[in-house]
């Protein structure tokens, strides 16, 4: 289903991975905190892939890789996710304003950090 900037997402289960798959983002877009613009035939492609480490289950690793004109082949990136086993979980409560979400609970028992391919 598009969301409201036209992007969809779809996303699959496999066993114990959840696939994502992002296209049809609109307008102009910075493919990172360089500012390096991503091509404006707006044909990129996100593709995901949401797991657990199999040797540690406090670490979700989330495999990103980006499809666009703009780069010379398709860029990756794996992200780590840790939990802590010590932090109860608790939902989130926010509220959505102006096609905007605020999260009232600012608290989480996870942190990232991400390894280029």
């Amino acid at each position: 289903m598009p969301s409201a900037s036209g992007s969809i997402a779809i996303a699959t289960r496999r066993y114990d991975t959840l696939e994502v798959e992002t296209r049809g983002m609109r307008g102009p877009r910075a493919f990172d905190a360089t500012g390096m613009p991503l091509h404006a035939d707006n044909k990129t492609v996100v593709k995901e892939r949401i797991y657990l480490d199999k040797s540690n289950p406090n670490v979700m690793l989330n495999d990103i890789t980006t499809f666009d004109s703009s780069l010379t082949r398709p860029w990756a990136i794996t992200k780590k996710y840790g939990r802590n086993p010590g932090e109860k979980f608790r939902l989130a409560r926010g509220e959505l304003r102006g096609g905007q979400w605020s999260r009232r609970d600012q608290r989480q028992g996870y942190f990232f950090s991400g390894t280029a391919n």
